[in-house]
């Protein structure tokens, strides 16, 4: 077995051939065994190597784990450490996207307790506006409502009468202003033979007259095409019917009586 110093072994001095054994006789690596390769001289492993890998328990699947770790033994500790504490990954994961100081964030909101405070709703007022600072209301704001907010229909009777929107509201003031009956009076109207009246009072009306043996009273929607109301016996009798909103009435005579409820 050939001799060759440690400051040799990766120089051409001292050398082995291939197939060769040596072994360094100084150097921190004294008494390391080499063999001769056709590519230099390679180390192998001395005896406390040996005991070393003989000591770890660790399968080759266990050990190729840490296979691209970059990391220190610190690292190591600190996750042990970590995991030691029982926080899951789910728990740890929360903290994604934090940048300050969690403790600190939650100081500063409101503390848990009752507050004392009240909103001004007297009359037909909704909550406008609030103003918010660091968690806390600081103002609030009320306002009327307006007929917009609840889709008020008070104002608009043709939409009442036909509209077909099932959200607005219909107050008392839309309903008089639509409802047959309401806000209306029995009135003893000026009416000629065969002149075409209309009713334009927003609302139906109601006539009432008596009639007599020819007399005939027509009604139609849109003064072209009639309808025809006689007497209720062939001699005399009183007629009374209802004229829809907008629509168009006239007789062919004007009896003592005639009486409108508009």
């Amino acid at each position: 077995m050939a001799f060759i110093n440690k400051q040799d072994t990766n120089g051409t001095k001292g050398t082995l051939a291939e197939g060769e054994f040596g072994y360094d006789k100084q150097g921190t690596d004294r008494g390391r065994v080499y063999v001769g390769t056709n590519s230099g001289n390679v180390a192998l492993a001395t005896k406390n190597d040996i005991t070393l890998i003989e000591g770890i328990t660790a399968t080759t699947e266990e050990i190729n784990k840490l296979d691209g770790f970059t990391g220190t033994n610190s690292d190591l500790n600190y996750a042990k450490d970590l995991r030691a504490t029982g926080v899951t990954t789910t728990e740890f994961d929360y903290l994604d996207g934090v940048t300050a100081n969690i403790q600190t964030q939650l100081n500063n909101k409101s503390p848990l307790g009752t507050y004392d405070a009240s909103i001004n709703t007297s009359g037909a007022a909704v909550l406008d506006e609030l103003t918010i600072v660091n968690g806390m209301v600081t103002k609030a704001d009320t306002r009327n409502i307006t007929a917009s907010d609840i889709g008020l229909a008070k104002s608009i009777p043709d939409e009442i009468r036909t509209g077909t929107n099932d959200e607005k509201f219909v107050t008392p003031y839309g309903i008089s202003q639509t409802n047959f009956g309401i806000n209306q009076t029995w009135q003893v109207p000026t009416r000629i033979a065969n002149v075409v009246y209309q009713n334009t009072t927003g609302k139906a009306i109601m006539i009432s007259l008596n009639g007599y043996d020819g007399m005939i009273v027509y009604l139609s929607a849109n003064a072209s095409t009639w309808i025809q109301f006689l007497p209720s016996t062939s001699d005399s009798g009183p007629i009374s019917l209802v004229v829809p909103n907008n629509w168009y009435y006239k007789s062919t005579a004007v009896p003592s009586r005639w009486n409108e409820l508009r």
